[in-house]
């Protein structure tokens, strides 16, 4: 086999194989959202994220907080955060809040953020992070995002 051919078919297995493990394309079908994007449109089936910036190393965070979204339109598929180092302040990172449009519809997803320390109380197993009403520092914040299925 010559170097071309054996290049080509090299190529065409290696795609191949990308293609098979999901490697390939689907990761690409993934829509990515900012915090002010409210307003989403997806397509049954597709993965979408709400990207959101998190300094959890200074107190930061959001939170997925009720009302839950409704579930035969949107599922949630996991959080994580990505570029942190939570052990080092100031570092900075993003909260990833992954979703999946199961079935036509519209619901909303709503996000809290708690931009320091003491700015949100509870969160605990019995109850979903709230604002404080007592902070005196920057405010929590209710975010809600209008997701549309087609």
């Amino acid at each position: 086999m010559r170097s071309a051919e054996r290049h080509a078919s090299t190529a065409a297995v290696v795609t191949g194989l990308l293609l098979a493990t999901g490697c390939g394309a689907g990761a690409a079908d993934i829509a990515h959202h900012s915090s002010t994007d409210t307003r989403i449109t997806a397509k049954v089936g597709q993965r979408f994220t709400i990207d959101v910036e998190e300094n959890s190393s200074t107190g930061e965070h959001w939170y997925l907080v009720p009302p839950e979204p409704g579930d035969s339109v949107v599922r949630e598929s996991g959080q994580r955060l990505r570029g942190a180092d939570p052990d080092l302040t100031g570092s900075g990172g993003r909260r990833i809040f992954a979703f999946e449009a199961v079935g036509a519809g519209t619901t909303l997803v709503v996000l809290l953020h708690c931009p320091v320390a003491g700015s949100c109380v509870g969160g605990d197993a019995s109850s979903a992070p709230r604002p404080s009403a007592t902070a005196g520092g920057p405010t929590a914040q209710r975010i809600t995002y209008v997701i549309a299925v087609e």
